[in-house]
């Protein structure tokens, strides 16, 4: 069995002590007592790690056992949720869908959109759709018969072609009210009636 010496020696007494046992071991004491206490302490703090390391690795142990816990899976939830509450809100209607009566596009109903007619490829385009329906002056219809330049641009030429199909819209729906909107959609495009080849852009 090892003795634990204990000395009388310390440095904060500034020197040499010696224990007066006649008044009783008193710093011999209190060095025991503290030991104890320090050991008893220790002892506790033990168990409470253990404790709560046993609780917290209950803890991780059944979250990582539970699928619904895991981040991954609550975020694909939110995400689902999200989705199907989209399926019962109004989205935004495309250009297409803003298009009363319309179920096709210009190209497959072989119309020609003005937008994408550049002034440089369709101008003697524009002047044939123009003496097909008739739109010019006796001024411009006989200088355009002699070959020369007519009196109106480009922009004149969409306009009043716009303005024809307007009218001829109105004619062939007597019963149907033309509102604002459907006006702006119906001026968006014309069926050629002339001979005409029109250029129009491409996306891109």
């Amino acid at each position: 069995m090892k003795v634990l010496e204990f000395s009388t020696e310390e440095s904060r007494y500034g020197g040499e002590y010696n224990e007066d046992l006649s008044r009783g071991p008193a710093r011999l004491e209190n060095v025991l007592k503290h030991s104890l206490r320090l050991y008893k302490y220790v002892e506790e703090q033990k168990a409470v790690d253990k404790e709560e390391y046993q609780r917290k690795l209950k803890i991780t142990m059944a979250n990582l056992c539970d699928k619904s816990a895991h981040v991954s899976t609550r975020q694909n939830q939110e995400y689902a949720a999200q989705v199907t509450n989209a399926f019962g809100m109004n989205h935004r209607r495309s250009a297409r869908e803003k298009q009363q009566g319309v179920d096709i596009t210009p190209h497959v109903a072989g119309r020609i959109v003005f937008a994408k007619c550049l002034k440089g490829e369709n101008m003697n385009a524009m002047v044939l759709e123009a003496v097909a329906r008739e739109l010019l002056s006796e001024t411009d219809k006989a200088a355009y018969d002699e070959g020369k330049p007519i009196s109106i641009n480009y922009s004149t030429l969409r306009n009043l072609i716009a303005d024809d199909v307007v009218s001829r819209w109105k004619k062939e729906h007597i019963d149907e009210p033309l509102s604002e909107e459907r006006e702006k959609v119906v001026r968006k495009t014309f069926q050629p009636i002339s001979e005409a080849t029109f250029v129009q852009k491409k996306r891109g």
